[in-house]
């Protein structure tokens, strides 16, 4: 099989990493264009959502108004001079006006005129009706005022004393609140944005208002609008552009307020990726002309590093010889520093492990030679470990299971509090601990057992007790014995000292 060279190798790197990375700009770019694509079309639904809850408070602020006249004591007295006079002061946005109307459909009073004008009957009964059904407020579309001409809409509220529909309140409500309102939003050069009635004519409009107000809306957005609550077409406006258009209900007055964009601003941004995507690529040319004349100074010094891993790999000593560029070099020196350190850790290491077998081995022997039995107990999570000699302390086998119940089962039932109070007292004082049991081994026999141990903190947080543990029945039967052979000998001692001072009497 014929070798390949490092050259081979390295321009066969510069081009499976070229091509792939031109594939991935591309698909980066375009993803990035439909990111944009995609955040633009949200930032303006979530926009023209936004603009029609402020169109239905607009509105809200009118009704309230009307509400709270319709509250006033002026009306169940019947005095409309005053209640007039309170109207014209309710403060509605200009152009507006209230008018008064019985249910019959007699306009009572309207704050446009002064009040004890004639005022002709309302030709809206149809309107009155469905608000005296109802009783709740109603907002017509556009129309156009058939006493002023110009555009308005009308909100109507019922007045209810003593249960039934008496008056009805009317606001006749100008464009203009809702001209201020897009005005507001500052909306971009180029843009527009629209507000809607129920039947998609058009109440206010950035672009040109003054000839579009009261023309229907393009076919495409008024079948969307009817379709959905919210969401965004491609349509042509009144005027002729072709546009992208976002569109939201209002949820409370089925109101509807639009933004379009021209679509040639979603073309423009493609533009911009594109162009983007082509310096990228004259960049990627540049880079691979760059490699065909640096790879001719790579396959040496690559060699030399290559001779350098593989003396550290086994263990020897790391050549210093310079690769003639400095990045290699620092490379070279810290493979060296490495090897250094790599032997002075191995020598750390086997005298740190001959440290800990010969203390092993110290503790084991002192503990063979005393009898002594090892065991650490951790209360936070139960953890009990013993030595061989420590479960032999209380008679069980090697391999026999041994817990922290278990000890406490095998204790005698008298000395059990001896022994709970004792372990409380170490851990509770951080004190050591030491306490002498009797402990029952499963054949029954009795053997006193002698615990000493310290408290101590292990590095993840958790408080254990570690000791030792003593057989001391032998000394206990030993002290035993002792102490009845001193009850005996003072026994002697006694009787013989009577016996001696009865003879010297």
């Amino acid at each position: 099989m014929p070798r390949t060279s490092l050259r081979q190798v390295l321009w066969g790197l510069v081009f499976a990493l070229t091509l792939p990375a031109i594939l991935i700009a591309a698909a980066g770019f375009y993803s990035g264009y439909h990111a944009e694509r995609v955040a633009t079309d949200l930032r303006l639904q979530e926009t023209s959502r936004a603009l029609s809850l402020s169109l239905d408070r607009e509105i809200e602020k009118s009704e309230m108004a009307l509400r709270v006249l319709a509250l006033s004591p002026h009306l169940p007295n019947r005095d409309f001079a005053a209640f007039h006079r309170q109207a014209s002061a309710v403060g509605l946005a200009s152009p507006s006006w209230v008018a008064l109307i019985d249910p019959g459909g007699k306009v009572l009073l309207n704050t446009r005129v002064p009040y004890g004008t004639p005022l002709p009957d309302s030709i809206r009964q149809k309107e009155l009706s469905r608000v005296q059904e109802t009783r709740k407020a109603q907002l017509s579309d556009l129309y156009v005022g058939p006493a002023t001409g110009q555009f308005l809409l009308t909100l109507d509220v019922p007045v209810v004393i003593d249960g039934k529909v008496v008056y009805i309140l009317s606001a006749a409500i100008g464009t203009e609140i809702f001209q201020q309102l897009i005005r507001d939003q500052r909306i971009a050069d180029g843009w527009n944005a629209a507000v809607l009635d129920r039947n998609g004519r058009i109440v206010a409009r950035s672009r040109a208002p003054e000839r579009y107000v009261g023309q229907l809306a393009n076919p495409v957005v008024r079948d969307a609008v009817a379709s959905s609550r919210e969401g965004h077409v491609q349509s042509v406006t009144l005027d002729g552009v072709p546009v992208r258009t976002y569109f939201s209900k209002s949820p409370t007055y089925g109101w509807t307020f639009i933004i379009s964009v021209p679509s040639t601003e979603p073309a423009a941004s493609f533009e911009r990726s594109l162009f983007w995507l082509l310096v990228m690529a004259g960049c990627i040319l540049v880079g691979i002309a760059l490699a065909a004349i640096l790879s001719r100074f790579i396959a040496k010094p690559v060699d030399q590093l290559v001779a350098a891993a593989q003396a550290l790999g086994q263990g020897h000593d790391v050549a210093g010889a310079t690769t003639n560029v400095q990045e290699f070099d620092t490379v070279q020196r810290a493979l060296m520093d490495a090897a250094a350190e790599i032997r002075k850790h191995e020598r750390e290491r086997e005298e740190v492990l001959a440290c800990v077998a010969e203390s092993e081995a110290r503790l084991r022997l002192a503990l063979n030679a005393g009898d002594l039995g090892s065991w650490e107990y951790t209360p936070s999570t139960g953890t009990f470990v013993t030595s061989l000699t420590c479960r032999a302390n209380f008679g069980r086998r090697p391999d026999e299971p041994f817990s922290y119940e278990d000890l406490i089962a095998a204790i005698h039932p008298d000395d059990r509090a001896t022994q709970a109070r004792a372990v409380a007292q170490a851990v509770e004082n951080r004190s050591d601990l030491h306490v002498e049991y009797r402990a029952i081994w499963p054949d029954h026999s009795e053997h006193w057992i002698r615990i000493s141990g310290r408290v101590r903190v292990g590095a993840d947080g958790h408080l254990s007790l570690v000791g030792v543990s003593q057989d001391i029945t032998e000394r206990k039967l030993a002290d035993e014995r002792q102490a009845i052979l001193l009850h005996e000998l003072n026994h002697r001692v006694k009787n013989t000292l009577a016996t001696c001072n009865r003879s010297l009497r």
